[in-house]
């Protein structure tokens, strides 16, 4: 702390308004100046003085290692807060980067677990669909199979109805059909000596005996009513050949028979 100025006229007793004749005591202290050049006595302490003015002089050293320690402690408090900005900061990151990690974990984890439990849940279902389609599958099998086998009888039976209305026809229309089953019937007997008996219908005994004569067959022309017209039959005590037409009906009908069979 500077010392306190001195007041003039208390030290000097001079007046205010008095001549200055004299340097006072306290400006001739070192060498006076008046242009202000030299430094002014009352700054010009000695070393006691200085050590008990209260004032902290500082040498440039001292300032300078004060600026450093200064600098230094900024640093590091700069650093501190940069650090702990950072922590913070990575902190945060990596909290986000956790939840969002163990979010997919889980959000997989239940996933997988649910469609296990879903994938659990629906085997047996799925075995029971199965099951059931292949049972349906069969019985539509068996069913179609059948429903052929069934219009394949129906079918059947209405062509062998067909055919021997049709075979019918012919054999009662056609002379030659009876003429045919005479000679085939004549031509089945072994030869004997004996005279055959040939069994007609009434209707078709004059044209039977017709027959006999124009072939020279030696026989004996018998009326059987119960034979239908176009057929015969020929007997010896050695034979009995049936050429009737419900005979020879039931060998035609039983070839188309064979042949549905066989197509099934």
């Amino acid at each position: 702390m500077l010392p306190p100025f001195p007041d003039i006229g208390t030290e000097t007793g001079l007046q205010d308004d008095a001549p200055l004749t004299e340097i006072p005591a306290w400006a001739r202290k070192g060498e006076l100046v008046l242009e202000g050049s030299a430094t002014p006595p009352w700054l010009d302490l000695d070393a006691e003085q200085e050590k008990d003015d209260g004032l902290i002089h500082e040498t440039p050293e001292q300032r300078q290692e004060a600026l450093n320690q200064s600098y230094s402690q900024g640093v590091q408090a700069g650093i501190q807060q940069a650090r702990a900005t950072m922590e913070q900061e990575l902190r945060e990151q990596l909290h986000q980067e956790i939840y969002q990690h163990s979010h997919e974990q889980g959000q997989t984890a239940g996933y997988q677990a649910g469609y296990d439990a879903g994938l659990k849940k629906s085997v047996p279902e799925m075995d029971q669909q199965i099951t059931l389609l292949k049972q349906t599958t069969e019985a539509m099998q068996i069913w179609q199979t059948a429903l052929q086998h069934q219009q394949l009888q129906e079918l059947r039976e209405l062509v062998c109805a067909l055919t021997e209305q049709v075979v019918l026809q012919e054999l009662k229309l056609s002379s030659e059909t009876v003429e045919r089953s005479l000679l085939s019937a004549l031509s089945a007997l072994e030869e004997s000596s004996e005279t055959p008996v040939i069994l007609v219908h009434p209707r078709d005994r004059e044209f039977v005996t017709m027959i006999c004569t124009e072939h020279d067959i030696k026989c004996r022309v018998m009326d059987d009513e119960t034979l239908s017209p176009g057929g015969c039959r020929v007997q010896t005590s050695q034979a009995d050949i049936d050429a009737s037409l419900d005979r020879r009906l039931k060998l035609a009908m039983s070839t188309v028979r064979e042949v549905f069979t066989d197509a099934g």
